[in-house]
């Protein structure tokens, strides 16, 4: 049997069907997964975006980073709960990752010298004066590496790097 976890331990899904799962917590993760998803679809696919990057484009690249801790700690919940062979959350935002990058095509505000005072804290908050010397080339290379699955993770760059923490925080 497959169990989720709070504070006070193991929450069985015994209560659960196919379609949705019982365990409040993860009911809500699902809920919001597909909210956050419904918006990135309305961003990519309505016609003024495609023409003014600029509207979109930074808070998209930061939505994504945020979301690459959903994606590791999703992994982490599958590997906790499954009994192996179902890797769907390794593929979490795969398809959108590409899309962007295929978008941005070589629009990169965060590697543009010209507006280098205009980005400063956008630039630190990824570590990007330093991408150079880690190999990344651009925004693009830096989403891949953020995204990559946990056998490409030596390249990754990490929470510490940025100066937050890997401890989980719990809310009540």
């Amino acid at each position: 049997m497959k169990s989720s976890y709070n504070k006070y331990g193991a929450l069985p899904h015994n209560r659960c069907v196919v379609a949705a799962c019982q365990i409040e917590c993860t009911a809500e993760l699902k809920g919001n997964i597909s909210l956050y998803l419904e918006e990135l679809s309305r961003i990519f696919f309505k016609k003024s975006n495609m023409l003014a990057k600029e509207q979109w484009w930074l808070s998209t690249f930061y939505s994504f980073c945020i979301q690459s801790r959903v994606k590791k700690l999703l992994i982490a919940l599958e590997t906790e709960q499954s009994d192996g062979g179902f890797d769907a959350c390794r593929e979490y935002l795969q398809l959108p990752i590409k899309l962007f990058i295929a978008v941005s095509n070589k629009y990169d505000p965060l590697l543009v010298v010209a507006l280098e005072c205009t980005y400063i804290f956008e630039r630190l908050a990824v570590d990007a004066y330093n991408w150079e010397a880690n190999g990344i080339s651009g925004s693009a290379e830096y989403l891949r590496k953020l995204f990559a699955n946990s056998e490409e993770h030596e390249s990754t760059p990490s929470a510490e790097q940025h100066g937050f923490s890997q401890e989980i925080i719990e809310i009540d």
